[in-house]
C-alpha cells in the first residue's frame, strides 16, 4: 500500500512496519509531504499453523497416558482405554474443519473423560486419587473451554 504522509508525522520505532521515503511529489498541496511506502512486514512472515501439540488439554491427557507404567495400565485397563479414546477424540476434533462436528467431537471426548472419572472413583488407589484431581482440575475444564469456544464460533454475530 502507498499513502501520502506528512514527513513530520512519521515516527520512528513503528514495530511491524517498514517505512521508506520515496521521491518528493510535484503536485503535493503540502511542501513537507512525501510519497511514503509503508509495508506491513508482519504479512511477509510465514504464518505458523497451530499443531495438536499446541493444545494444552491434549498435552495434559497425553502426559498422563505416557506416565503410566504397565502395572497401572493392567490394573486400570478400563480407565486407560477411556483416556486413550478421549485423546483420539480430541485429536479428531482438533483437525476437523466443520465447527459443528468439531464441537461434537470435543463433547464426546468430555463425556469419555467423565466416564473415566467415574471409573477412577470406583477404585481405591493412589493413582486413581491423583487422576481424579487432574481430570477435575485441568482436563475437564480444558475440554469445556474448547466446547464453549466452538459454541461461540457457531453463533451468528449480531
Amino acid at each position: 500500500r502507498n499513502w501520502l504522509v506528512n514527513k513530520n508525522c512519521l515516527m520512528s520505532g513503528n514495530k511491524g512496519f517498514n517505512i521508506s521515503l520515496n521521491e518528493k511529489l510535484n503536485n503535493s498541496p503540502n511542501i513537507n509531504s512525501f510519497a511514503v511506502k509503508i509495508v506491513d512486514t508482519k504479512k511477509d512472515e510465514k504464518r505458523r499453523f497451530k499443531t495438536l501439540d499446541d493444545l494444552g488439554v491434549y498435552n495434559e491427557l497425553k502426559s498422563i497416558l505416557l506416565s503410566l507404567d504397565s502395572k497401572i495400565r493392567t490394573e486400570n485397563t478400563v480407565i486407560y482405554l477411556l483416556l486413550k479414546k478421549s485423546l483420539k477424540l480430541i485429536a479428531m476434533g482438533f483437525y476437523e474443519y466443520n465447527k459443528t462436528k468439531k464441537g461434537e467431537l470435543f463433547s464426546k471426548a468430555r463425556s469419555v473423560v467423565a466416564q473415566a472419572l467415574v471409573e477412577s472413583q470406583l477404585e481405591v488407589n493412589d493413582f486413581c486419587k491423583t487422576l481424579r484431581e487432574v481430570l477435575q482440575s485441568s482436563v475437564l475444564p480444558g475440554l469445556s473451554g474448547l466446547i464453549r469456544k466452538m459454541d461461540m464460533k457457531e453463533r451468528p454475530h449480531g
